[in-house]
């Protein structure tokens, strides 16, 4: 059917609903160009766009005709399903500094980059944003909002998760926010990091004198 243009359009036209008829040409290109191992990706990017304008999206009818073309990789899938985790999310969004605002009051915004993320803006206060959906920058693992905390600093409306650090100076459970948070950002890992190679290291030095 990839081989065969007329047919693949009616196939897809009579599968996806008028609402991912803007899908269709993205398909057809990439089966002209036998490129078609890059639907995930172009599916991902089509849904990020649908989801940052807050429309209408059927998964049913847009995963069927994905896999009926195409096979995506484990990690293809994991990002697709998640961002379907994100749409179901959007209704229960709340800002963070003012509870009782949710999506219908606030500006979805969508920031790309090495670690994509959705972000609410506030409309008392435009520099108020709660993240809604991120990756670490530490681990890379997918975050949720709800099912991450949020920040406990009151400047930060980004969302947190645990990570365990083995190194011998530390050993204990730390939180990860986002890179610019003050309280547990890059730079702050960073700050107590130096901190705990310092506090070890003279916690060491002062055995250096005790015979053995």
């Amino acid at each position: 059917m990839l081989d065969y243009p007329d047919k693949l359009s009616r196939f897809l036209k009579t599968q996806l609903p008028k609402n991912h008829h803007d899908f269709i040409p993205i398909v057809l290109e990439l089966a002209a160009k036998k490129s078609i191992q890059l639907l995930p990706h172009y599916l991902a990017d089509y849904l990020i766009k649908k989801i940052h304008n807050q429309e209408v999206i059927n998964q049913k009818s847009v995963v069927h005709v994905m896999f009926s073309i195409c096979f995506p990789n484990v990690h293809q899938r994991l990002y697709i399903e998640n961002l379907f985790k994100l749409i179901e999310i959007i209704p229960e969004v709340r800002c963070k500094w003012h509870p009782k605002e949710n999506i219908k009051d606030m500006d979805l915004r969508y920031i790309e980059g090495d670690i994509p993320t959705f972000q609410v803006q506030c409309p008392q206060d435009p520099t108020k944003r709660t993240t809604i959906y991120s990756y670490s920058w530490k681990t890379y693992e997918t975050l949720f909002y709800k099912k991450n905390p949020q920040c406990k600093d009151n400047n930060c409306g980004g969302l947190t998760h645990g990570w365990f650090d083995y190194d011998e100076e530390s050993k204990k459970n730390k939180t990860i926010c986002k890179s610019t948070c003050n309280l547990h950002g890059r730079d702050a890992f960073k700050k107590i990091k130096e901190e705990e190679i310092k506090k070890f290291k003279s916690k060491d030095s002062d055995y250096s004198d005790v015979p053995f």
